[in-house]
């Protein structure tokens, strides 16, 4: 199986060079940047939204939030029901650590 078939999924045929390029540099980074993103939702006193997480990491918005949602699914990070302002003036998503995570790390 060639290295590219392993990223099916991950990009988007119209521009499958370039597209197949960030697939493999995002599978690369994903492991550090959910740990990066972990550390900061639980060193948050006020929980972060994915807009305060992109701020923090230098990261897109869009990027930073897979890792969060990927966060939610091992069951590490919630919805805190609480929403705040983005820069874009829509009301965001406040994420907070789980107190009681799962034993298994991220």
């Amino acid at each position: 199986m060639k290295d590219d078939e392993t990223l099916w999924g991950m990009h988007r045929i119209p521009d499958a060079v370039t597209s197949i390029a960030a697939a493999k540099d995002a599978k690369a980074n994903a492991e550090t940047n959910r740990q990066i993103a972990l550390r900061l939702i639980r060193e948050s006193a006020d929980g972060l939204t994915d807009f305060d997480l992109a701020d923090l990491t230098g990261l897109q918005q869009n990027s930073i939030g897979k890792r969060r949602t990927e966060l939610v699914q091992l069951g590490l990070v919630r919805n805190s029901g609480r929403r705040r302002p983005s820069w874009t003036g829509s009301q965001a998503i406040v994420w907070v650590a789980v107190e009681n995570p799962p034993q298994t790390p991220p």
